[in-house]
């Protein structure tokens, strides 16, 4: 790629996925299949669907909690493994006289823990099926349960992403848009996920993998957005500042906020709310070309900074860590 002159506006586009280039459902439980449930009747543990999908939930939670905070990513493995392990707790608290039944009223701890969960569970999203990474928050890889087969762990990602992933479609407007941007552009797909070959699986779902490339993943980098390590290793892999880079998403932190600390522009393409102002994706490719940076006129800069202002982020300086 050519080096960027000045006024010559940004030769790189970046695109998060979930939520902007398909839509997805963000709950972690699928309605096509229950993968967890069939995991744990395989692994023996005496358990109904709602249970397992409960105690799924709480597994979830707390690592991809953990995660959230720390910005560390974890992975679908150690998740699972988690899974493992809390129904381990489960069976155990069964064996000295607790009963995990749903609708068992004198439901272990474990099962009663992993309803406060439950809900969080259901909300993590956007990342939601997204590989390995540091355990969250403990900076080690959370261990198996014991007795539990490795290629068991391996078939409940395998099946529970394909049921995840059944209704994922490409959202209105994205083909065009990339078609659009791919002429004059560079592209590339930064996205959260917590399996390495997730996305690529999905952009040659759709037929669009050959207008990335690159994609970059927090389960490959080790950190997810916001965080300014990710949104570097993709301008790394270019060569590139941060001012030869747009940056497109539907999440306000992650790619809008994240991507203005490090002095990325960002085209929000989220959820209208207060202050928040999306534009739908076929209007973005011209945002790129002639938004702030671009070789148009000052006048016609400030025109279009003024007039896209919560959906263009705005340069600022920061240092790299």
């Amino acid at each position: 790629m050519t080096a960027r002159t000045p006024g010559q506006g940004p030769t790189h586009v970046y695109f998060d996925f979930f939520g902007t280039l398909v839509d997805y459902d963000p709950s972690v439980h699928p309605h096509e299949r229950n993968a967890p449930h069939e995991f744990a009747l395989r692994a023996g543990f005496d358990v109904d669907g709602a249970t397992a999908s409960v105690l799924w939930g709480q597994a979830w939670a707390e690592l991809d909690g953990a995660a959230e905070r720390s910005g560390r990513e974890c992975s679908m493995h150690e998740i699972a493994a988690h899974y493992a392990e809390v129904l381990g707790e489960v069976g155990a608290e069964a064996a000295t006289g607790g009963t995990p039944g749903a609708g068992d009223p004198g439901r272990t701890a474990a099962a009663a823990r992993a309803g406060a969960a439950a809900g969080a569970g259901a909300a993590t999203g956007a990342g939601a099926a997204t590989g390995a990474g540091a355990a969250a928050g403990a900076g080690a890889a959370v261990a198996p349960a014991s007795g539990v087969d490795e290629r068991e762990l391996d078939r409940l990602v395998t099946e529970y992403l394909d049921a995840w992933t059944a209704n994922i479609r490409l959202a209105d407007g994205a083909l065009a848009c990339l078609k659009d941007l791919a002429r004059d552009h560079t592209l590339a797909v930064v996205s959260n996920t917590h399996n390495a070959e997730l996305v690529p699986r999905m952009l040659r779902r759709f037929g669009i993998d050959h207008f990335f490339t690159d994609v970059v993943t927090s389960i490959d980098v080790g950190w997810r957005k916001p965080r300014p390590e990710i949104f570097f290793a993709a301008l790394d892999t270019h060569g590139i500042d941060t001012g030869s880079a747009v940056f497109v998403g539907d999440n306000w932190a992650a790619d809008i906020e994240g991507p203005r600390e490090i002095g990325m522009r960002a085209i929000y393409v989220g959820a209208p709310t207060a202050g928040r102002f999306p534009v739908p994706l076929v209007e973005v490719p011209p945002l790129v070309r002639n938004g702030p940076g671009s070789p148009a006129s000052a006048s016609a800069s400030a025109s279009a900074s003024a007039s896209v202002p919560a959906q263009y982020g705005t340069s600022c300086r920061y240092d790299r860590p």
